[in-house]
């Protein structure tokens, strides 16, 4: 039996506002500290004024606020729809309950059209801060296959992340049926959202997946557009559906996540910020490695970069670590081997193409560069165009 899906915190306050709609008195203030304050006084003129002032100063509590003055008709006829894009705004300022409620509205069809994708990715963003609500939910609808593809895997995981504070969680896990085991499929990229947050920017993405087994796990990809070409940003490993890292205020970026399992994977195509296929997507992604003090070897990798760079792969360098003496090309996940053995073709002298899983990324080829008095083991003589 499905399990009612929880209704939206009305507000920053909500046992004032539960209060008020009872009509329990509040205090007759002539000033309010803020307009949380005002608004547990129910005086909704003077909370609407208050915050709209907080929230052009760029307070996520104040639009949130706004938007409860909406969405419950404190000052008119309801108005979700305008309830909707405040709480929208709220959330791109890094507020997980707002998302929390876009999520809810998506999910009901209120002030917007249903669409049960877009709930998902908005109860991602919640859940992803912590919200246990949205985790809640999330993990319903992952148990439900309403809307995504039903697994049970990353049903448990939310309701898992959903805890204690929602006591229907537990009851929902164990009536889960048990994992499934499926092919190897990419996943499914539900949204992208960047959001505010103290010190610079942080980006939320959300993805779903057709059930893959116990083995497998998700990777997200990150990389900065730059004026040569995309460059690595973030790998980031997780057994859920969503995550958070880290982001340069400001940076144009691509994205993609893969589902790992068994020495291989399958990646979803690279997308921007908006969910639109990147134009450029890289072709690949390449490690120049060199050893410490070998500046010959380093010479060429600085020379080979740019080589790559214009052939769209995504290139980064970093000095090795041990005293191999040999050069070669390094891969990780099967679905690599032909642009492993691509790189090695454009690089002469390469006499060794290992596959070593350990450390890599997907997409991600190894090339060490040595240099042994007059020879390079890896380099020699090549025309770089």
């Amino acid at each position: 039996m499905r399990i009612p899906r929880i209704v939206p915190c009305p507000s920053p306050g909500a046992s004032a506002l539960i209060l008020a709609l009872l009509g329990a008195p509040g205090p007759l203030l002539a000033q309010y500290a803020d307009g949380e304050a005002a608004y547990a006084a129910r005086d909704w003129a003077a909370a609407r004024d208050l915050w709209t002032e907080e929230a052009r100063q760029g307070s996520a509590r104040a639009v949130l606020g706004l938007g409860n003055l909406r969405d419950f008709g404190l000052l008119g006829p309801p108005d979700p729809a305008g309830a909707f894009d405040l709480y929208a705004q709220a959330a791109r300022l890094g507020l997980p309950e707002a998302a929390f409620n876009v999520a809810v509205m998506r999910d009901s069809g209120t002030g917007v059209a249903m669409d049960r994708r877009a709930a998902a990715a908005w109860y991602s963003f919640a859940a992803v801060a912590g919200h246990a609500r949205a985790a809640y939910n999330l993990g319903l609808l992952h148990a439900e296959g309403n809307g995504l593809p039903q697994n049970p895997a990353l049903a448990g995981y939310w309701l898992d992340a959903a805890g204690p504070d929602v006591p229907a969680a537990a009851k929902a896990r164990d009536a889960l049926p048990e994992a499934i085991v499926g092919a190897l499929t990419a996943p499914d990229p539900l949204g992208a959202l960047r959001v505010d947050r103290e010190g610079g920017q942080g980006l939320r993405v959300a993805w779903a997946s057709a059930p893959t087994g116990q083995n497998a796990r998700f990777v997200v990809q990150v990389a900065l557009v730059a004026e040569a070409g995309a460059v690595p940003l973030d790998d980031r490993t997780i057994n859920g559906s969503a995550t958070e890292i880290d982001l340069p205020k400001g940076a144009e970026i691509l994205w993609r996540v893969a589902t790992v399992r068994d020495g291989s994977y399958a990646a979803s195509p690279w997308q921007d910020m908006a969910g639109d296929a990147a134009d450029r997507p890289p072709s690949g992604r390449l490690v120049l490695e060199t050893r410490p003090g070998d500046r010959r070897a380093a010479a060429l990798a600085q020379r080979l970069g740019p080589v790559f760079g214009r052939a769209g792969v995504m290139v980064s360098y970093r000095e090795a670590s041990g005293d191999g003496s040999e050069g070669f090309v390094r891969f990780g996940y099967a679905p690599d081997r032909e642009f492993a053995a691509d790189i090695a073709t454009v690089v002469p002298g390469v006499e060794r193409v290992d596959r070593e899983a350990a450390g890599s990324a997907p997409g991600e080829v190894v090339v060490r560069l040595v240099f042994d008095g007059d020879a390079a083991s890896v380099g020699g003589e090549m025309n770089l165009e």
